[in-house]
């Protein structure tokens, strides 16, 4: 679908806040004990914004990524990268998202 502003007065059609194009995958990898995910997503451009005019956000691609180690049947440690290549990047203009993070942590089933 390809929506559009109809309103009247308006510089152009394009909805606010609106991406053109997105794209997600996902990988993920098993060998014995071990996972690894791999997981991106890209974002194409934000043509228009209400608030700040002329500070659309740009395109971005996003990877993050998580190691989980199995030790035992329910018990799992991991430890998660986001925005693995530290990419600075907008959601909304001039509202900029967080840089690379580490999370370590375990999950526990039972």
């Amino acid at each position: 679908l390809d929506a559009r502003d109809v309103s009247t007065g308006r510089l152009n059609d394009a909805l606010a806040y609106k991406v053109k194009h997105t794209l997600s995958a996902s990988a993920s990898l098993h060998h014995r004990h071990f996972t690894l995910n791999l997981n991106g997503r890209y974002r194409s451009a934000i043509e228009e914004v209400f608030i700040y005019p002329g500070s659309e956000p740009d395109a971005a691609l996003i990877l993050n990524a998580k190691l989980n180690y199995e030790f035992a049947d329910g018990f799992t440690a991991y430890l998660a990268l986001d925005n693995l290549t530290d990419t600075q990047y907008e959601e909304l203009e001039r509202y900029r998202m967080p840089g690379r993070s580490y999370t370590l942590g375990a999950v526990l089933r039972f």
